[in-house]
């Protein structure tokens, strides 16, 4: 694959390129506020009039709507029932309260900023992340975990913003519109699942570079919980019996939770980035569906993403808890053959069912990211890689995984080389030593250029392996899990520069 690995997350960049900034627009309405008070007579009358005065006819080129572009004004009879055809038109159009000083106070709204906009509790956790949690002691999310979701929500806001959308105030209303979308989404996907599972599975087989052989999916307007597992964020063993008591760890075993967790986070920061961007990729397929679905994919993706910054999570996952039932949207599981084909391994496949499309490349996307995980737990014991799950895959902490996960993943793929494709990279990374896997985050964070280049190194031995490989009985003899201390310190002195 060329450079569809990395370009086909970033169409959400060009389209950004044309949008206008919050600063532009309240500016633009300044600006046209005053050039129509400066239009204006500033002067009072030094004599009060006896009788009502006449109006004084408009100027050519001047009109009292600066919405509107400029026309020559009729004759003094007709301007009067133009003006008051004007004001109808305007109040039609945005209230009979409308103001400028309220167009100001509605775009100021729209375009909250992360402060304004995000619930307290979301800010104060990322702020001072509880002493308690497995994440006060991550060495990536406890130093830029409150950037990651600042950057998160404000890339979500943009994104709703684009054709003049609005935020959602409130859970209420967002829910409202959420359930309006989906039974609109339910009527027009309902005679074309068939092709969009095939486009899901197509779009991921093609950015992952994985067999479709390996995908399995359905839509479901009503996938229920994964009957595969319980809960939590993986496979079978992880989230449905937590042992009585918690597991103690090493000092090895803690720095495989840390890598556990920020493996988790570019997890979820995939699959989210998928809902909302992979539609775009299959324009054509969803257009011919109708023109309609492909603005409706982007305004669900963005409320369902939006609401986990305006929501009291801590709340929310004690509802969760007690309600799951049937109330998922979507999930994904990894299921391995019972024998393989003539001699060969057992294959493992992704299954994945969501409530739509977007949902649907988002559970697909995860459980490629969950496969590919695997590889990092071959050095560990079954009792390991539980102690491990039990820290860092807790289903209480998937919704502060989501505010964080997008912008990580978002400065990692950017700094992917073009030659190599996306689950070979994942794979290298979840083979990489815990120290090896932070300092690579961190370089992605402070020194994109570092990170480009140590990446493009793991594509050279990547590719060089697979060259190789014919020629080796057991490949194992050459993939190297531990890292060069050398290699380690270059790695940080980059990051650090």
């Amino acid at each position: 694959m060329k450079k569809i690995d990395r370009l086909s997350f970033l169409i959400d960049k060009r389209m950004k390129e044309k949008e206008s900034t919050k600063q532009n627009l309240i500016a633009s309405l300044k600006k046209e506020i005053k050039e129509s008070q400066a239009s204006a007579p500033t002067k009072a009358p030094t004599k009060a009039p006896t009788k009502a005065p006449t109006k004084a006819p408009q100027k050519p080129g001047k009109t009292n709507n600066p919405f509107r572009p400029p026309k020559i004004t009729p004759a003094p009879s007709k301007a009067k029932k133009r003006q008051e055809d004007d004001k109808d038109d305007r109040e039609e159009e945005y209230g009979s309260d409308f103001s400028f000083a309220s167009e100001i106070d509605r775009f100021l709204r729209i375009a909250q900023t992360y402060e304004e906009g995000a619930l307290q509790p979301v800010r104060d956790f990322w702020m001072n992340i509880p002493q308690d949690h497995p994440f006060s002691q991550h060495p990536i999310l406890s130093e830029y975990g409150h950037n990651l979701s600042k950057e998160g929500y404000d890339y979500i806001v943009s994104k709703m913003q684009e054709g003049g959308g609005e935020i959602p105030p409130d859970m209420d209303q967002a829910g409202q519109e959420v359930q309006q979308l989906m039974a609109q989404i339910f009527a027009l996907e309902a005679t074309h699942e068939s092709q969009l599972i095939s486009a899901a599975k197509n779009i991921t087989s093609e950015i992952w570079g994985i067999d479709q052989s390996m995908l399995e999916a359905d839509i479901n307007p009503k996938p229920g919980q994964d009957p595969y597992q319980g809960g939590g964020m993986g496979g079978e063993e992880q989230g449905n019996t937590e042992p009585p008591e918690p597991p103690e760890l090493t000092p090895e075993l803690k720095k495989q939770v840390e890598k556990r967790i920020t493996i988790n986070t570019l997890t979820q920061g995939a699959s989210v980035h998928a809902m909302y961007s992979v539609h775009h990729l299959v324009e054509d397929i969803i257009t011919q569906i109708s023109p309609e679905l492909l603005q409706m994919y982007s305004r669900l993706s963005g409320i369902a993403t939006h609401q986990y910054y305006i929501i009291d999570i801590p709340a929310i996952i004690q509802a969760m808890q007690s309600q799951l039932g049937d109330t998922g949207i979507g999930w994904e599981h990894i299921e391995i053959e019972e024998e393989g084909e003539e001699g060969e391994p057992p294959m493992p496949k992704v299954v994945a069912s969501g409530i739509c499309f977007p949902v649907l490349c988002q559970e697909l996307f995860k459980g490629v990211m969950e496969l590919m995980s695997h590889h990092s737990e071959t050095d560990l014991s079954e009792e390991e890689v539980r102690a491990v799950y039990y820290y860092a895959d807790r289903m209480e902490d998937e919704p502060w995984y989501i505010t964080v996960g997008p912008a990580l993943w978002r400065k990692f793929i950017e700094v992917i080389p073009d030659d190599i494709n996306l689950s070979q990279m994942i794979m290298k990374i979840n083979q990489e030593a815990p120290e090896r896997v932070t300092q690579i985050m961190r370089a992605v964070i402070q020194n994109p250029n570092a990170a480009r280049e140590y990446l493009s190194g793991i594509a050279q031995e990547v590719n060089q392996e697979q060259d190789e490989v014919e020629t080796w009985q057991d490949p194992e003899q050459y993939i190297e899990n531990e890292p060069d201390d050398d290699d380690d310190q270059w790695l940080l002195d980059l990051a650090n520069q």
